[in-house]
């Protein structure tokens, strides 16, 4: 009895602390998968000119019950023990998990707040500030800068940037490497005030003389190492940077770009022709992100969803994708503008 009731009254005590240390983890990490599908999902869509779905977990609760009873019966039928006594023990467990997970729908101000309104460059260079890469950043987010246009997606076109936007964003990659990119972001009645500037003695020589180059192509002063950057298509003067954000609606649009679909659904008129990405264009930027496709489930995947009888998926050694495809995701939270905060995951044992 004392044996038996030891185990019970463990396991009754330890339900609690240790179900809130693994659960934490485990539900986080679902909700993580959930999301990473839900987007794979929807770029996939947008290849195949469907809308997308936006489903938000508002709340997720977890409740757990555990009971558990005790038994003991001795039969001693002589004074001694013999064949005829009997020693009866019983117990029972028993425990019961009642997740409960709520869904939102993205709909209304909300949607057109998250998905159809650019954000402001202020946000984009904080993440450049952190060290995201500059000229991924701009690729995913940017229109366009100074009036130099970004790859734009229109059926059937090509997806090559203009020159002085893929020039922009490489040069910009090779300074931050060079710890030469100033980036200073302050708030000034109510607006973020924006300065890019740059550390040429960090510099060599090459370097220098591109950035020149690139400063005059877009329409920067040479001659200058500061600039404001501003929210806007064109730039007003010479020591302006315009930056032309998109939404995350035309990201994804964008990213659309690069899921590869069977060739007979182009042809049978269930998606819309495209130009074939090339591996490197001609301004010698790759491609942001590649998306394949197959009958079959992929074995390793970083991340792989249904659609149209087809698997869709992005390799898990196609390091740069993931990281892409990661930075979409954050992306996606940083324009959230949910006053709770994102889901609320809620334990309860008993």
């Amino acid at each position: 009895m004392l044996v038996l009731s030891s185990l019970l009254a463990g396991g009754c005590t330890g339900v609690g602390p240790k179900r809130l240390r693994a659960d934490r983890f485990d539900y986080g990490e679902a909700i993580g998968d959930s999301v990473q599908a839900q987007t794979l999902t929807n770029i996939v869509k947008l290849r195949y000119t469907e809308w997308p779905t936006f489903l938000e977990v508002d709340m997720l609760t977890a409740s757990y019950t555990m009971d558990t009873t005790a038994s003991a019966k001795l039969l001693q039928r002589t004074w001694f023990l013999g064949e005829n006594d009997q020693l009866e023990v019983g117990g029972i467990v028993r425990f019961q998990e009642r997740p409960t997970v709520l869904y939102k729908p993205l709909s209304g101000p909300k949607f057109v707040k998250s998905i159809l309104s650019p954000p402001r460059p202020a946000a984009l260079f904080a993440l450049v500030q952190t060290g995201w890469p500059a000229d991924m950043i701009l690729r995913m987010t940017a229109q366009a800068v100074n009036g130099h246009d970004n790859v734009r997606l229109e059926w059937g076109t090509g997806f090559r940037p203009e020159s002085g936007f893929a020039r922009f964003v490489k040069i910009l990659r090779k300074v931050q490497r060079a710890q030469a990119l100033v980036l200073d972001i302050k708030e000034e009645e109510g607006r973020a005030q924006i300065t890019l500037g740059f550390r040429t003695r960090l510099l060599d020589e090459e370097t220098r003389r591109e950035l020149e180059e690139v400063k005059g192509l877009i329409g920067l002063d040479p001659a200058t190492h500061s600039y404001r950057v501003v929210w806007d298509v064109e730039a007003r003067d010479s020591a302006t940077l315009a930056i032309h954000t998109r939404s995350i609606l035309q990201i994804m649009v964008a990213l659309a770009a690069y899921v590869e679909i069977p060739a007979e659904d182009i042809e049978e008129g269930r998606a819309a022709p495209l130009d074939p990405v090339p591996l490197e264009d001609e301004t010698g930027l790759r491609p942001l992100l590649r998306i394949r496709s197959g009958a079959a489930e992929p074995r390793d995947a970083h991340v792989a969803v249904p659609y149209r009888g087809l698997w869709f998926w992005i390799e898990d050694t196609d390091v740069y994708s993931k990281r892409t495809f990661a930075y979409m995701q954050m992306l996606l939270s940083i324009t959230e503008s949910d006053e709770k905060g994102g889901a609320q995951l809620v334990i309860t044992t008993n």
